[in-house]
């Protein structure tokens, strides 16, 4: 049997990274298997307090290594980290653990990428934890509703797996366990509002087995909604957006927010594909809108 070949290190690739809000510069190294996969874009950094300076932040960084924009972060989860003795001894995986691993956007990420059933891949290098990726699955299977975990789309690829990988214009999300957004099907500057909310409240909860009954009942209650949409859908035949949006804030007394109203729709396409074609049925002022820029 032919021995196996040793992963060959990358030499990293420094970049000088200026906070946006106190304009304190640092030199840091970005691994350089990232910028050897020609098909990725745009590559998102997030920078936590303590790195470069007081503040959190995100740096956007292209192919060459240059820093193309930055972002600052609105969205921080307070957390009580579990230490490295009661990680090692239990070897679970848990929410705290990997906000303290990946960081807030990388976690609001991966909870976008696993609720609307996009595959994920995480980047592991040889001295990283092999089991990384079976852990966050079994992570997500325990915070996600049953009928939501229909398969594991969580992988771990080594960087040459990584280098053969097409990821341009692909519905992949990848990054590696340091939380470095390598490749994302939704850009730049998405914006994780019901992901934010979600973790936050899931967050105030210390026990591990009521913080995951939590988590399970807010995404079923998304989904309830979801299909409350579809059923309305299929008593008529065309409804205003407008129109369906209030009927629905009133149906569950909340407001639904242009954002939470087109998450609903991203679910019924990337989950319930069979019934996508009742969104047809809803006038959407978006195309209104675009109708009206091309003239």
């Amino acid at each position: 049997m032919p021995e196996k070949m040793p992963e060959i290190e990358i030499p990293s690739k420094e970049t000088k990274i200026r906070c946006p809000q106190c304009q304190i510069q640092k030199i840091i190294e970005i691994p350089g298997y990232i910028f050897s996969q020609k098909s990725s874009g745009i590559i998102k950094i997030q920078f936590r307090a303590g790195q470069i300076c007081e503040h959190d932040f995100m740096a956007f960084v292209d192919q060459n290594g240059a820093v193309r924009g930055y972002d600052k972060i609105d969205f921080q989860l307070e957390f009580n980290a579990q230490t490295a003795a009661e990680y090692a001894a239990g070897q679970k995986l848990h929410l705290e653990t990997l906000l303290e691993s990946v960081g807030d956007f990388a976690v609001m990420n991966i909870f976008h990428a696993y609720m609307f059933d996009y595959p994920i891949y995480v980047i592991l290098r040889p001295t990283d934890n092999p089991r990384f990726a079976d852990q966050l699955n079994d992570l997500l299977l325990g915070l996600f509703p049953p009928e939501l975990n229909t398969k594991q789309i969580i992988q771990s690829l080594n960087h040459q797996a990584y280098l053969r990988l097409d990821v341009k214009e692909s519905e992949y999300l990848v990054l590696d366990i340091s939380g470095i957004i390598l490749n994302s099907p939704w850009g730049e500057k998405k914006k994780f509002e019901y992901e934010h909310e979600l973790l936050k409240k899931a967050l105030e909860i210390v026990d591990p087995t009521i913080q995951a009954l939590q988590v399970r009942n807010e995404i079923a209650y998304f989904q309830k909604k979801a299909e409350f949409l579809l059923s309305y859908l299929e008593t008529v035949k065309h409804t205003d957006e407008d129109d369906l949006k209030n009927k629905m804030s009133r149906e569950f007394r909340t407001k639904v927010t242009d954002a939470l109203f087109d998450l609903y729709l991203l679910f019924i396409k990337r989950r319930l594909p069979e019934k996508e074609t009742l969104l047809k049925k809803i006038h959407l002022h978006t195309v209104d809108q675009l109708k009206a820029a091309l003239w």
